[in-house]
Parts: C-alpha cells; sequence; structure tokens
C-alpha cells in the first residue's frame, strides 16, 4: 500500500489490524505495524471488534483495539473502525480512550441504529465503519479466505 501511495497521490495508505486477522496475526505484528507507520502510513484501520465471524476472541481483539487507537491517537491519524455485533462493547471502550481529534469523516458503510450513530458521533469517532463480506465465494468456515486460499 505505502508503495501504491508513493506513485499515486490520491491514495492514503493505512495500517491496521483488522478484527478478522487477530487470532492469525504473527507475535511481532505491533513491531511490523510501527514500521509501517515509521514509512508512511496517514491513517489507521480498519480496526475494531467482531463478534459475526466464527472463533473471534473478543478479549484479544479487544487488546489489539486498544492498541492501535492509541497509535492514532498521538500523532492524531484518520480512524478507520469497524464494528459487527459488538456495538455495546465498542460503546463501553470508546469512552476509555483517548481518540484523535475530530476531522474530516468518511463513512461508507453504517449498520448502526440512528441513535447507536448519534452516540458514536458525540464521541468523537473520525470514521465508523461497520463493513460486511462483500468478497464473492467468502466462507467463513475456510477462516477469511477466498477460495484461491484455500
Amino acid at each position: 500500500m505505502l508503495e501504491l501511495a508513493d506513485r499515486c497521490p490520491r491514495v492514503l495508505p493505512a495500517i491496521g489490524l483488522h478484527p478478522w486477522f487477530v487470532n492469525s496475526a504473527p507475535a511481532d505484528w505491533q513491531q511490523q505495524f510501527l514500521r509501517a507507520l515509521d514509512a508512511g502510513a496517514q491513517a489507521i484501520g480498519e480496526v475494531g471488534l467482531d463478534r459475526w465471524i466464527e472463533g473471534f476472541d473478543l478479549p484479544a481483539q479487544l487488546a489489539a483495539f486498544r492498541w492501535q487507537v492509541a497509535q492514532a491517537s498521538a500523532p492524531n491519524l484518520p480512524l478507520s473502525i469497524h464494528c459487527l455485533k459488538a456495538m455495546g462493547l465498542l460503546l463501553q471502550t470508546l469512552p476509555q480512550l483517548q481518540l484523535p481529534a475530530p476531522g474530516p469523516s468518511e463513512r461508507t458503510a453504517r449498520s448502526a441504529s440512528p441513535t447507536t450513530s448519534a452516540t458514536t458521533n458525540k464521541r468523537s469517532t473520525q470514521t465508523y465503519k461497520a463493513s460486511r463480506c462483500l468478497s464473492a465465494g467468502y466462507n467463513k468456515a475456510s477462516g477469511n479466505k477466498r477460495p484461491s486460499e484455500v
């Protein structure tokens, strides 16, 4: 992504450990993350909580989410949050975190109610992103791999 951003100025490179991949992340994922930030990543995401995916480890997702939000906060980077079937926990967690300052928002998909949307807006989340898997042939049982990877 960083190489693409170097060639295409309209690309904003982001780094993030998606909740679907927390269980399989390498032991040094945080160091890899920090190296990508140092190399020019300009946003954090997509990070968050997901109880929809089979075999989720919510405590591990929460720890990864908290750490990544902290990385976005200090340099005030845009943050893209993914949340499926964990909105209550997300709303409990957000007030405990120092979030990046409010800024431009990009809301590409929202599955929250209007009340929940208003709550997340008040909590200054720069980006709230609740996405569904749009990949053709996605199979939860195969560990989130596309058919060509199974």
